[in-house]
């Protein structure tokens, strides 16, 4: 039974995380796509439309198309695939690593839809104050991010284990 609810709930997330990334990128192209950008909260918040075709911060942007392809798109399938299967394996690691992994998943999953898809990333969210600020990213950055800071933190990338009963003091 704990098997079929964290397979539910796992797919739940999963679904979730890649259906509102996509819901999200689907609003930014209908509304902010050519528009100037929209500043909220004295700046601290700016949404803005951007075609990413590199990785995270631009990387590789500039690299022909077939690099591009066969890093953005092929490796980060068989990054993801690897991943899904460390998952579906139920291999050991504890709870906060499997959910950071999921989480990982889940957003390269939406980021390798627009790949595939649109051969570029949209991106529309960014954060920072003065200028200070983060690089542009959508909702499936926030997700690989999550997972990337609970896969750091971690407890350990090992199987929660029962901790060793404490010896008695012989009464």
């Amino acid at each position: 039974m704990a098997n079929r609810l964290e397979t539910t709930v796992a797919s739940l997330i999963l679904l979730g995380c890649v259906s509102c990334d996509q819901v999200t990128k689907q609003i930014a192209v209908e509304h902010l796509a050519g528009r100037p950008p929209r500043h909220h909260w004295g700046g601290l918040l700016t949404i803005r439309y951007e075609e990413n075709t590199g990785a995270f911060l631009g990387l590789g942007a500039g690299w022909p198309e077939s690099l591009r392809l066969a890093v953005f798109v092929v490796c980060t399938a068989i990054a993801l695939a690897a991943v899904a299967w460390v998952l579906v394996r139920r291999c050991p690691v504890s709870s906060a690593a499997r959910l950071g992994l999921l989480l990982v998943l889940a957003g390269g999953l939406g980021n390798l839809v627009d790949r595939v898809r649109l051969g570029h990333v949209v991106d529309f969210l960014n954060v920072g104050v003065g200028r200070v600020r983060t690089g542009i990213f959508n909702v499936a950055d926030m997700a690989i991010m999550a997972g990337a800071v609970l896969l750091l933190f971690a407890p350990s990338f090992a199987a929660e284990r029962p901790k060793p009963a404490l010896p008695s003091d012989g009464a």
